[in-house]
């Protein structure tokens, strides 16, 4: 374990590094694109649709996917996926920049695999194969009959006369709905770095999740087709988290010469990827996905004492991190100096490892990350930090502070000019304005209530789901339940709720259902009983990210401001206790 003066330095040095990115207008430094081109698909042009269905999902990624197949399986006919996509696959679908690539082993993160008899090919598969999947199985359970995509909803209002839902969009669509799923994720909306100068820059410039492969050359995949068009390019990179990470090296093998900018560096953690052994696959029995993801679920709760199956960078190395620092959070101070010196240790294994790979000691210093391990979700990529090593890469360190402008076809770091002929923004998405600002979309419910003024002092639901005086509305989101790691879990557990309050209301020959008052207050009590204050002073210690909303922790909607914090299977367990009671105890039924 670490001495207690190196724990003394380390606290210092986060200090240090969480101080020269902070910034007084927080979130507000970002701009956005609201309603961003679509690149991949043709526009269609249909009539508005007037009619009639059962259930309306709003998102078609991996958990509006899910829930629609869970809700056909319960005897649902007319479920109607509805997207600004040209397809089902959310966040598969928009980001298909070179070697994106799922961070969760493929196993557990790609839904319903045991009904659709499918086993993916590599232990972490590439968005190709993950877009063609969800693609079948939409196709397999007839979700593209009432499917509705490049459509952007712009009203949500429930209509207690004849207890439907009128759902309008963009196009003219007028249609009515028994019931509404609200499965928006919250990484929708790019969000682009407030750079003075970034609007006026004559070079090429795009975001990671639009792509241009009319510019770059080549196309969606592990090398991004070789990339031929920039290849006497020298390429600007702005962002070194998830996206950015894998981007850096299919562009570093492309371009004549990349230009990383720097603002916080990320843990890197072995990948290990791998083609799926067809022995192993052959081998595998009925049920195997879902205890696949239990395994993984445990070991993400801190039962650490157990096979692990999936044996990757998340169970071997950031779930050990977690399970003291979740002991911590609820325990004595031995606790938390126990966590401290934990999490200290790994992080110096991280930094150890950059040493190790990056030739370069200035370089490999500038990649070092000082923070507490779990500030930042964590990467994996067995690359990414090699490619430091080419003579056509340069890591450009901003301390922090990010680029200080663009001028003309230059970025500014400390007064030096990089001159590029391609700016690309890895920036992420919009995290810091609430969910609702991320759908895009208010919802208005009964007496003309609007959610945006229901949750004004903060988000209210019944077990996440359900909110008062929103009937027949289920949300499937971020929306006061369990984020772990594998959100592909969560999205499972929360469709087979859904798909059972609708089949239950239907069996029972109601027309409505919704959560009582006291229901509802009962679990946002629980909710807030449940976050410690030491949870809040962690990540305001924190660098700023979207885990700390860049610092601010008093936005009451900022995202995980709700979170589950009993753990997810706790969570899991309660819902799964709720239905097997099969009393529907906290909703009206009429």
């Amino acid at each position: 374990m670490p001495e207690p003066s190196h724990i003394d330095e380390m606290r210092d040095r986060y200090a240090l590094e969480r101080s020269l990115r902070l910034r007084p207008e927080g979130s507000a430094q970002y701009s956005y694109l609201e309603e961003p081109a679509d690149p991949w698909a043709e526009p269609i042009d249909r009539a508005p649709l007037q009619d009639e269905v059962d259930v309306t999902v709003i998102g078609a990624g991996l958990s509006g996917l899910t829930c629609a197949v869970l809700l056909r399986k319960a005897g649902v006919e007319r479920v109607r996926l509805v997207d600004r996509g040209g397809d089902v696959g959310g966040t598969w679908y928009w980001n298909r920049y070179p070697a994106a690539q799922c961070d969760v082993e493929s196993y557990i993160y790609m839904p319903l695999l045991e009904e659709m008899g499918y086993v993916p090919t590599q232990k972490y598969v590439y968005q190709p194969e993950i877009l063609s999947y969800c693609q079948s199985v939409a196709a397999k359970f007839d979700l593209y009959r009432y499917a509705s995509f490049q459509t952007e909803v712009t009203d949500l209002a429930w209509e207690d006369a004849d207890g439907q839902w009128t759902v309008r969009t963009d196009r003219g669509d007028s249609f009515r709905t028994q019931f509404l799923v609200v499965a928006g994720g919250f990484l929708q909306r790019p969000k682009l770095p407030g750079i003075p100068g970034l609007a006026d820059f004559r070079g090429k410039v795009f975001h990671s999740s639009r792509w241009d492969y009319r510019y770059t050359g080549g196309g969606p995949g592990r090398d991004g087709g070789g990339l031929p068009g920039l290849r006497d390019k020298r390429v600007g990179l702005v962002g070194t988290g998830a996206s950015g990470l894998q981007i850096v090296t299919p562009v570093a093998n492309a371009a004549h010469h990349l230009y990383v900018f720097q603002r916080t560096p990320v843990v890197v953690l072995p990948r290990g990827n791998r083609p799926t052994d067809p022995d192993w696959a052959a081998s595998l029995q009925a049920g195997w996905q879902r205890e696949r993801m239990e395994a993984f679920n445990r070991r993400g709760n801190a039962i650490l004492d157990e096979p692990d199956p999936v044996g990757d960078g998340w169970t071997e190395v950031v779930f050990p991190v977690m399970a003291s620092h979740g002991a911590g959070l609820f325990g004595s101070d031995e606790d938390r100096e126990r966590a401290e010196l934990a999490d200290v240790a790994a992080m110096d294994r991280v930094r150890s490892r950059v040493a190790e790979l990056v030739k370069d000691p200035d370089t490999a210093a500038k990649l070092m990350p000082y923070f507490r391990m779990l500030c930042k979700r964590p990467s994996f990529h067995d690359e990414y930090l090699q490619s430091y090593n080419r003579t056509n890469v340069t890591l450009v360190d901003t301390s922090g502070t990010g680029p200080e402008k663009i001028a003309g076809k230059a970025v500014v770091v400390s007064g030096q000019e990089y001159e590029v002929d391609c700016l690309i923004l890895a920036t992420g998405f919009d995290t810091a304005r609430g969910l609702l600002r991320s759908w895009g979309v208010d919802l208005t419910g009964r007496d003309g209530l609007r959610l945006t003024e229901y949750w004004r002092d903060g988000m209210r639901t019944f077990q996440g789901m359900q909110v008062r005086n929103f009937p027949n509305c289920f949300f499937h989101s971020t929306t006061q339940n369990a984020g772990p790691p594998n959100y592909t879990s969560s999205s499972l557990e929360i469709s087979e709720h859904i798909a059972y309050v609708i089949a239950q209301v239907r069996a029972r020959g109601a027309q409505r259902v919704e959560t009582t008052a006291e229901a509802e207050s009962a679990w946002v009590q629980m909710i807030q009983a449940a976050i410690p204050q030491t949870h809040l002073d962690f990540f305001r210690n924190c660098t700023s990210g979207f885990y700390n909303n860049d610092g601010d922790l008093d936005d009451v909607n900022r995202l995980g401001a709700n979170n589950f914090l009993g753990g997810s299977l706790m969570f899991y367990n309660l819902i799964r206790q709720w239905r097997a009671e099969d009393a529907l105890q906290g909703l009206e039924l009429r």
